[in-house]
């Protein structure tokens, strides 16, 4: 029995050491069925009730069938949607202006948008994809990778009153809220949210609302604080991950505990303010602990719509195959399959390293229209430098087919590379991807994206990202 209580008493402690507790996902999103669907096309939906039933909507522009480059979905003032998990990922944006949000979750993948403007949510759920990705050979991607390479995701919400509901990390959500209410919530927390400190709340209230960790208290600016509770703050390891000291200005009133004037490691030093500012969402609004209600949104008791129905939805595997079978052929002028030859490199001289494993640049992608003009889209170019080849010579590849025009380049570029640094360190697979990995890819131009890509491993300059 002893043993079994001091397992007990450990456990928060080490879930601390790890980054903070994590709060319980809500009842009626561990019940739902999330029965996987995709929309196959851009469409928004005239204002009305819906209801998902529990469903999964994943939003994919390269999923839509025919496949398109971008997805936007509006959900119009009035709207009232409940009972559904929406899942936006590869530049699909969701915007819901003014609705009513009722046990709706939001499932954050690396670049997928949501824009929440003026919307009441109750009882809903801000959660990220947890599964695992993974590079071409196979590593799996650290979140913080993933984001920096591929893009975060983001949702934004401004002036909205959020009412019992669970909210992840903001840095694992990519969450950003303006002059919005929080209340009775729980708000999860992360390293990263202190670590890479940042502001994602500012001139908000947060009244009768959980933290489960300093760090996240770390990205709030001119918020206010009544009767709220944060788990760790009085632990030697709250904020553990800070690396430089850092002065917290708070309006805290009546919380649970009182703030410290300091944490435990010197961390965070508190300095309490008064509450004279204003903060919060302007909209009137009434939680009596299971039911908002706010003055300007009414629920207008419109007939519920089945989701599933009046969108376009398709199961998961269907929306798969759709794609698998509808990828687009390569436009005239395009890559050819199959043009990505491994260079392999001289060696450098013992003991040089790569300066940096992991870059980017921004290039432009120039396609051919039906019309007969053209466009330019930005895609942004990585590096990888992956330690995969022992002693052996290094080697340099694109990930996917190219034209012989863009094969050539690279090899050109390498040449240039090689001489300018007397080889390269030993040992690594090189691989330069591109963010877009469906259109045909061809030209010389290209060598100048793959120069600086290069020159940034071995250097370890980092290129303005604009």
């Amino acid at each position: 029995m002893k043993k079994k209580r001091a397992l007990y008493f450990l456990l928060p402690a080490l879930l601390f050491i790890l980054g903070g507790i994590y709060a319980v996902e809500p009842g009626w999103y561990a019940r739902a069925s999330r029965s996987s669907l995709c929309l196959q096309e851009e469409r928004s939906l005239p204002a009305g009730h819906y209801v998902g039933n529990g469903i999964l909507v994943k939003l994919d522009p390269y999923l839509a069938t025919p496949r398109a480059r971008q997805m936007e979905v509006t959900f119009p003032a009035g709207t009232v949607l409940e009972d559904v998990t929406l899942n936006t990922t590869n530049g699909a944006v969701v915007n819901l202006n003014n609705c009513i949000l009722r046990r709706v979750a939001f499932k954050m993948t690396s670049r997928g948008s949501f824009n929440l403007t003026g919307c009441a949510l109750e009882d809903c759920y801000v959660t990220h994809d947890k599964g695992v990705f993974r590079r071409s050979n196979g590593v799996a991607f650290t979140i913080e990778d993933l984001y920096g390479e591929v893009g975060p995701p983001m949702l934004n919400m401004t002036e909205c009153v959020v009412a019992g509901s669970t909210l992840a990390s903001p840095f694992l959500c990519g969450m950003t809220a303006k002059r919005c209410t929080f209340v009775s919530c729980v708000q999860e927390s992360y390293p990263t949210d202190g670590s890479q400190r940042s502001t994602r709340f500012f001139e908000c209230l947060f009244d009768n609302t959980k933290f489960t960790g300093t760090d996240v208290l770390l990205t709030t600016s001119q918020c206010r604080f009544t009767q709220c509770e944060c788990l760790d703050v009085l632990s030697r390891t709250a904020a553990n991950f800070v690396v430089t000291p850092v002065v917290l200005k708070l309006a805290w009133e009546k919380g649970n505990p009182e703030l410290p004037d300091k944490t435990v490691n010197g961390k965070v030093v508190f300095e309490k303010i008064s509450a004279s500012f204003a903060a919060g969402c302007s909209q009137a609004h009434q939680w009596d602990g299971s039911h908002l209600k706010v003055a300007s949104l009414p629920d207008t008791g419109a007939t519920p719509q089945q989701l599933q129905q009046v969108w376009k939805l398709i199961d998961m595997s269907s929306a798969v195959a759709n794609a698998n079978n509808n990828a687009p052929a390569a436009p005239q002028g395009a890559a050819p399959a199959g043009n990505n030859a491994v260079i392999t490199g001289t060696a450098a001289a013992a003991g040089v390293s790569f300066k940096s494993r992991i870059n980017q640049v921004n290039g432009l992608l120039i396609s051919q229209l039906s019309s007969g003009g053209e466009a330019g889209q930005v895609t942004r170019m990585n590096l990888a430098a992956l330690p995969s080849l022992g002693e052996s010579p290094s080697t340099l590849k694109f990930n996917q087919d190219v034209g012989e025009s863009m094969s050539k380049a690279l090899n050109e570029v390498s040449k240039f590379s090689q001489l300018r640094h007397g080889g390269w360190p030993v040992g690594h697979s090189l691989e330069i991807g591109f963010e877009d990995k469906y259109i045909g890819k061809d030209g010389p131009s290209a060598a100048v994206a793959c120069a600086l890509l290069l020159e940034a491993a071995l250097t370890g300059k980092k290129w303005d990202p604009a």
